[in-house]
C-alpha cells in the first residue's frame, strides 16, 4: 500500500487521471478482489476495478455491498462448467460484481467432457474471452491468439 501510495502520488502531481484495476485468476481473482477493497478504504476517491478470472467466493453480502458503496467496479468471468467459482462457502459467502459467463461448448476447438484441471486454467478462461463476441454471436474463430496456448498444461484441446 505505501508503495502504490507512493506512484498514485507521483502521477496525480503530474496532472495524471490515476484510477487501479487488479486483475487474478482463481484464487489471485480472490485476492484481487480483497485488495481492492483495502484500496477502497485507503484510496477513497480513486476509481478502482476489478477483473478475476475463475475467482471463488470471499465475503459475505455486508462485504459486497460495502465494497460497491465505495464505488468498486467488478467483472467476474467465470466458465458455466467451472466448479471454483461456485464451491467455497456456498451459504456463507457470495459472489461480488457482474459476471460474464463463458461456456466451453461455445469454442469449437475444446473438448466437451469434464476435465477440472483444464476447465480453471487461465488460458482456456483467454482463449474463451478472445473468441466472445456477445451471447447473442457464435464463437469468433478467426481471433489472432493462438489455441494451441491452451494445451501448455491440460488436454482441453480437441484432437
Amino acid at each position: 500500500m505505501k508503495e502504490l501510495k507512493t506512484l498514485v502520488d507521483f502521477y496525480k502531481t503530474k496532472g495524471e487521471q490515476v484510477s487501479l484495476t487488479i486483475t487474478g485468476h482463481s484464487l489471485g481473482g480472490a485476492l484481487a478482489l480483497l485488495n481492492a477493497y483495502e484500496l477502497a478504504t485507503n484510496f477513497q476517491k480513486l476509481p478502482i476495478s476489478v477483473i478475476s478470472f475463475a475467482s471463488p467466493r470471499v465475503g459475505n453480502i455486508s462485504f459486497r455491498d460495502e465494497l460497491y458503496q465505495m464505488g468498486g467496479k467488478i467483472l467476474r468471468v467465470t466458465l458455466k462448467q467451472d466448479l471454483v467459482p461456485r464451491m467455497l462457502g456456498i451459504w456463507i459467502y457470495t459472489q461480488v460484481g457482474a459476471e460474464l459467463k463463458l461456456d466451453v461448448r461455445s469454442s469449437p476447438y475444446l473438448k466437451r467432457g469434464f476435465n477440472f484441471i483444464g476447465i480453471n486454467m487461465f488460458e482456456t478462461y483467454i482463449h474463451l474471452v478472445n473468441g466472445f463476441v456477445s451471447s447473442s454471436s457464435s464463437f469468433r474463430s478467426n481471433s489472432k491468439r493462438d489455441v494451441a496456448l491452451v494445451n501448455k498444461a491440460c488436454d482441453m484441446l480437441v484432437d
